[in-house]
């Protein structure tokens, strides 16, 4: 199954393309591990 991630609104999209470089893509990377895994999929470091 593929899971989609949406903003909640265009202020949190805001804030997020507002975010340092390094944690926009920490951000891409954890959206994609989403998108591929679902929630199951997630785990703490």
């Amino acid at each position: 199954m593929s899971w989609k991630v949406i903003f909640v609104n265009e202020r949190a999209e805001v804030e997020v393309k507002a975010l340092p470089m390094d944690m926009q893509a920490r951000f891409a990377r954890l959206t994609d591990m989403f998108r591929n895994n679902g929630p199951v999929g997630m785990r703490e470091p």
